[in-house]
């Protein structure tokens, strides 16, 4: 098998995480210390190369236009002079296609480029900083459209790329600290055109006047942002909002200490359904409030993380519980379930066993309180008291969920969604740090020294996990399966991804398209 390629960032000292795949899968974007390289993914020749402004501020975000996002307009130095706005600069911009355009926000400036101009494209200026520093910043609508989020959350300030004028400003968004934050407190409903290309629909923002929440669905009309509807939903602190996957329906979720609390409603503000503690026969399923919340790709279930071991899933058609997911302590093996644990030997090697005789999850005691991630030389910390799923991830095919519980953060707990089965268990070295699917392929990273280098897998099709080590040659990195899988009971080795040419296949459309983005990113 040939193996697929990817690029070992450089991480500045300001940033978390300097690699960005574009949504499409074709160019992936890295900030060194001084620029933005642009290289494609099929072969990693260099693009084209940004200089990034040697004074600059705290970095912020960094991230391309959204593949549902387009533009097919300019506007000329001279247009910009001519309207007078100073807080504005622009050269020439030229058409672009989809995802071909870059933001690179700090906290005075937001830098966009584009890879099919090599020029300078344009800088948003904060100005005097009157509403506090920039703290978050994406694209719009489209990708002539530029939000800033600021410090002291007073407004969102949209800006047109086209004219280089402000074209609106959002008033009193709920979330606005950080961009953890704004992506739980706005959501952009994804729509079809009559083409069946996917598109961005009505923008959901959750504001908060006095002490009523409201939220408000804007339309962009290009040269302005229209009010499409607001109401007040029957809720006390709402703690998010998110758009399904289909846009036919809105999920808003209260705060923990509200009780629990979510509501299910349309773009119309028509109430579907009311999910609160009455929904729950006892005290240990209700537990605190909801956490989190997940749809499926396919907008078939709703899955509700309460701060407690239990994942609520609703089937859509009703909005009715389907069942409660307990993710266990004891874990045995069944069957119809296997317990997989990473095992490292003296000489760094590691693998995966299969285990055979009934085991319990680590818990946050018997794990290090703080891991450090060597690659992005940050810290995660999750201190004894946090509850509840933190990682909901489902798979396209909307058939298996990923769960990890923050009280056992180094196990990873698979479903089948057909008939609700815990199947997998992946018990972790050291703490899991991200989840997702290609396909129905799972890739998963982890935090710690011991795990630099390595992207966990678990393949649907053999039920087995395994394991890619990075390995960088000349400054390109190269992703190769290692290791193999040793069953307790006879010790023979099992390969970790399966045998076969479609196996090989599959591994090269994983690293070389759209999941390359959480291995660059992870």
């Amino acid at each position: 098998m040939e193996s697929s390629k990817i690029i070992r960032p450089h991480i500045p000292s300001t940033a978390s995480s300097s690699c960005r795949l574009s949504p499409d899968g074709s160019h992936v974007a890295t900030v060194r210390s001084s620029r933005i390289e642009v290289r494609r993914v099929s072969d990693l020749d260099l693009v084209c190369t940004f200089t990034l402004p040697v004074r600059r501020s705290k970095f912020i975000c960094f991230g391309w236009a959204s593949a549902t996002t387009s533009s097919s307009s300019a506007v000329s130095s001279s247009d910009h002079e001519a309207n007078g706005n100073d807080s504005f600069v622009s050269e020439t911009i030229p058409p672009s296609s989809l995802t071909t355009r870059i933001l690179y926000a700090t906290t005075d400036h937001v830098y966009i480029y584009d890879i099919t101009a090599p020029a300078f494209l344009g800088v948003i200026d904060n100005g005097s900083g009157g509403l506090g520093p920039i703290s978050y910043a994406d694209f719009g609508f489209d990708d002539t459209e530029v939000m800033v989020w600021t410090a002291l959350g007073a407004s969102i300030c949209v800006w047109s790329l086209e004219t280089g004028r402000m074209i609106s400003e959002l008033k009193d968004p709920k979330h606005f600290i950080s961009g953890a934050a704004v992506a739980k407190g706005c959501s952009w409903r994804t729509t079809t055109d009559d083409f069946g290309n996917a598109t961005r629909g009505p923008f959901a923002l959750l504001t908060r006047v006095g002490a009523q929440d409201v939220i408000t669905l804007w339309h962009s009309t290009g040269n302005s942002y229209e009010k499409l509807n607001s109401w007040e939903p029957k809720i006390i602190d709402a703690q998010g909002i998110k758009w399904s996957p289909t846009g036919k329906w809105l999920v808003i979720w209260d705060a923990a200490s509200m009780g629990f609390n979510v509501l299910i409603a349309t773009a119309e503000a028509r109430l579907l359904r009311t999910y609160s503690s009455d929904f729950y026969w006892s005290e240990e399923l209700r537990g605190l409030g909801a956490r989190m919340v997940e749809c499926d790709r396919e907008g078939c279930w709703l899955a509700i993380a309460g701060y407690n071991q239990w994942v609520t899933v609703l089937n859509t058609n009703m909005f009715s519980p389907s069942d409660n997911l307990y993710l266990p302590d004891i874990l045995k093996p069944t069957p119809t379930r296997r317990i997989h644990q990473e095992t490292i030997t003296s000489a760094s090697a590691h693998s995966y066993t299969t285990l055979v005789a009934q085991t319990s999850a680590p818990t946050v005691s018997s794990v290090p309180a703080i891991a450090t991630n060597t690659i992005s030389s940050t810290t995660t910390t999750i201190p004894p008291i946090q509850r509840g799923a933190s990682i909901l991830s489902f798979s396209p095919s909307s058939r298996y969920l990923a769960t990890r519980d923050d009280s056992h953060p180094t196990t990873l707990y698979i479903w089948n969604m057909r008939n609700h089965e815990l199947i997998a268990v992946l018990i972790q070295h050291s703490i899991i740090k991200s989840v997702s699917w290609s396909k129905d392929l799972l890739l998963m990273t982890c935090d710690g020294k011991d795990s630099e280098g390595l992207v966990y897998t678990w393949d649907s099709l053999t039920e087995q996990p395994g394991m890619l080590q990075v390995h960088s040659v000349n400054g390109v990195s190269f992703v190769v399966p290692v290791g193999g899988e040793q069953d307790e009971q006879n010790g023979h080795g099992t390969p970790h991804i399966g045998d076969g040419e479609a196996t090989a296949t599959g591994l090269e459309d994983t690293f070389q398209n759209v999941r390359l983005r959480d291995v660059v990113e992870g």
